[in-house]
């Protein structure tokens, strides 16, 4: 039997002026065995704990789509890969 644990530290730091606009951290850890994500948010002395989140309730989160536009026309969009209409030129 394989088990997951993974962790994830991500810090930002953000000065305006030489003064601290945005100070924030977030601690991430996943335990397999207890199937159970713990999320920890700091913000500028503020502490803010989730811990909730188990494989079902992780797994509608990642099913839900970023966008309502398919992936294949969110490219085109970007890249301007689109079939163009062939125009004909009208004879005077």
């Amino acid at each position: 039997m394989m088990t997951t644990f993974f962790t994830s530290v991500d810090s930002t730091k953000m000065m305006v002026n030489g003064k601290v606009v945005e100070d924030a951290m977030v601690d991430t850890r996943y335990d397999g065995i207890q199937q159970k994500l713990t999320i920890d948010m700091y913000n500028k002395g503020k502490r803010e704990h989730m811990e909730t989140l188990g494989n079902k309730n992780i797994m509608k989160i990642l099913s839900k789509p970023a966008s309502v536009m398919s992936l294949e026309k969110r490219l085109k969009r970007d890249f301007g890969i689109y079939k163009r209409k062939s125009m004909k030129r009208k004879k005077y």
